[in-house]
């Protein structure tokens, strides 16, 4: 199987899942917080316009689309609200989306029942951050090990593939394909109603979720803290 076909299918499955799923009658606020330039962006001023379509408010960080030539003022034209600070974009979103690792600050920064998506590197992740996890029942899910069926990771194999075609991860074409992607996700994710169903029907999401509502459920992650953890389909199947 080629690469355009593998994700293609992994797109294609994610959509059809979300269409069979109950839509979720809570509002989102998505914020996506800018990354280091080794990192990939993660929305398009067209993913933007869609997200705004399905009723969810969209901030993002001044300049975030600088490496890829994308305006603020594109994003704007769009629907999304341009915000400097990234902790103010964490105080007004329930999903936050950053590329990169959060810093500490930004950890400390993340309220109450929260979802995060964003790489996790488990030789700078803090026991400290972890605990604040746990303490505020945030949801959090490692982009960096989001796989697909062939156990690939998924943006890191766009990234590659950027690299190959175009000597560069920040290409329009491929940036693209990773915000379709994490539309299809955060479609999903919101629509769910609950940790069963987002397991059971989404296999893959597995291994990248290490927090789930404040239960940390990946083994690295506990140990840095040096606390228990629990196996996430033991938590998916014993909670509603």
């Amino acid at each position: 199987m080629n690469f355009s076909s593998m994700n293609m299918e992994t797109f294609s499955l994610l959509q059809t899942e979300t269409s069979c799923t109950k839509k979720a009658k809570k509002i989102f606020n998505i914020g996506f917080i800018s990354s280091p330039n080794n990192y990939p962006l993660l929305i398009t001023p067209k993913i933007v316009k869609t997200l705004i379509a399905k009723n969810m408010t969209v901030y993002i960080q001044r300049n975030y689309g600088k490496n890829l030539g994308i305006e603020n003022i594109e994003y704007a034209d769009c629907g999304a609200e341009i915000i400097d600070n990234a902790l103010n974009i964490i105080h007004l979103s329930n999903i936050i989306l950053k590329s990169a690792p959060p810093t500490e600050q930004e950890f400390e920064a993340i309220d109450k029942n929260k979802i995060l998506f964003s790489s996790i590197d488990l030789n700078v992740l803090t026991k400290e951050s972890i605990f604040h996890l746990i303490q505020n029942k945030i949801t959090a899910f490692a982009l960096n090990h989001i796989t697909d069926m062939e156990n690939k990771a998924i943006i890191e194999n766009i990234c590659k593939r950027s690299l190959e075609l175009h000597g560069t991860i920040h290409h329009l074409s491929e940036t693209e394909k990773i915000a379709t992607f994490l539309l299809s996700l955060i479609e999903f994710v919101t629509a769910a109603v609950s940790l069963r169903e987002l397991i059971a029907t989404s296999p893959y999401l597995m291994k990248s979720i290490y927090c789930i509502e404040g239960q940390i459920c990946q083994q690295g992650v506990a140990e840095i803290a040096q606390i228990s953890w629990k196996d996430i389909l033991q938590l998916s199947w014993n909670w509603n």
